[in-house]
């Protein structure tokens, strides 16, 4: 005869409520914390520390991003606020640093300008039409979307390095080489994922 396991223990009110907020409160904390790298930038592009700092509080900004979803995904806690904000917190997040390397320098013109307009007229088509087409219905980031997101990630926290001074040559050109591929990487994710969104 088997002996039957205990049922498990309910999960204590205050445990639940707690992993209820998390995955929102760092999708908060990224959207309080996107302009820093500008605003670092803005100070001094030129010091390094400047831009170390700047590089440090975009990681920071990226792990929020990984984090959030991923909680909310194993805990059950997915909300209407995270598929939102989440996707909204990267738009803002990557807009601003985008124009602080094209101010700066940091990302050669014309082609950082020339991306900043696709970002932003990207952006903003496909805002629109969920606005017009699903005005009620909340659309999370797709694979491509989230590849998008972090291609470009890697590529402007390469851009916020301070390469220049530490190396040259063969090494810097690799560097850029790199970075390009990322930033071609983000192109086919950002067509693929725009694509999904007007399709919804």
């Amino acid at each position: 005869m088997t002996m039957a396991h205990p049922a498990p223990l309910p999960t204590p009110p205050l445990i639940e409520r707690i992993k209820r907020l998390t995955p929102n409160a760092f999708t908060l904390l990224r959207l309080v914390l996107f302009p820093v790298p500008l605003i670092l930038l803005m100070v001094d592009p030129i010091s390094m520390m400047m831009r170390l700092l700047a590089t440090a509080v975009f990681v920071l900004i990226i792990l929020t991003d990984m984090v959030d979803g991923r909680l909310a995904r194993r805990w059950n806690v997915v909300s209407d606020f995270g598929k939102f904000w989440d996707p909204v917190a990267d738009k803002f997040f990557m807009v601003t640093t985008l124009l602080g390397l094209c101010l700066f320098g940091l990302f050669p013109a014309p082609w950082g300008w020339a991306y900043l307009v696709f970002t932003f007229l990207r952006e903003l088509v496909v805002t629109i039409w969920r606005m017009v087409r699903a005005p009620h219905v909340i659309i999370p980031a797709d694979w491509w979307g989230k590849m998008k997101t972090f291609t470009l990630a890697i590529a402007f926290g390469m851009m916020l390095l301070p390469v220049n001074a530490w190396f040259g040559g063969v090494l810097l050109i690799v560097w850029w080489v790199l970075i390009t591929i990322l930033l071609l990487a983000s192109l086919v994710g950002s067509v693929v994922s725009g694509l999904h969104y007007v399709r919804q």
